[in-house]
């Protein structure tokens, strides 16, 4: 397991209630060169994670897990679950994502952390629970409840991102 101390955590920055604000984490480059790309899949397979909706609404908390997981790419699967009383369950979501295209941001929100997979949460985007919007961001989001596995698997996936973008491209079929 990567552990390491917390470099910035006397920069971290106090949100209000409701806003999600970025988590002083950036990943040591000779931390994720020293990853070799099976470990750090492993990594992947393992983390605990659970929908973005279990970071404002525990009792909704649903598992997310990494379905399939190659050299380009992996697969995660969990079920959308609409936060807000007497919402509920939505449909299984699965969601494919190239390495070579990541951009991992880690957040805090309330009292949990997530991480976007496909950049900078913006100010103002909907709610990652809001099912009025299908391209809702909280789809390219993973709750991880300890810092710990947030580092780790955040470290894992920017192994993987420079694996693949160090291979030289597939040839044309």
């Amino acid at each position: 397991m990567i552990v390491r101390a917390l470099a910035l955590a006397a920069a971290a920055c106090v949100a209000p209630a409701g806003c999600a604000s970025p988590v002083p984490y950036r990943p040591e480059r000779a931390v994720v060169r020293s990853i070799p790309p099976e470990r750090a899949k492993e990594a992947l397979r393992a983390a605990k994670m659970f929908n973005l909706n279990a970071v404002a609404h525990a009792e909704y908390a649903r598992p997310v897990a990494v379905v399939a997981i190659d050299d380009e790419s992996f697969t995660i699967r969990g079920e959308r679950i609409y936060g807000g009383k007497g919402v509920g369950a939505g449909p299984t979501v699965e969601r494919r994502y190239r390495f070579a295209d990541l951009a991992p941001h880690a957040y805090g929100y309330r009292d949990g952390l997530f991480v976007k997979l496909t950049g900078e949460w913006k100010s103002g985007m909907a709610t990652p629970n809001s099912p009025a919007n299908p391209t809702d961001p909280g789809d390219d989001c993973v709750w991880l409840a300890k810092r710990e596995e947030l580092e780790m698997f955040v470290d894992a996936l920017e192994s993987l991102k420079a694996d693949a973008l160090a291979r030289p491209p597939a040839p044309p079929r």
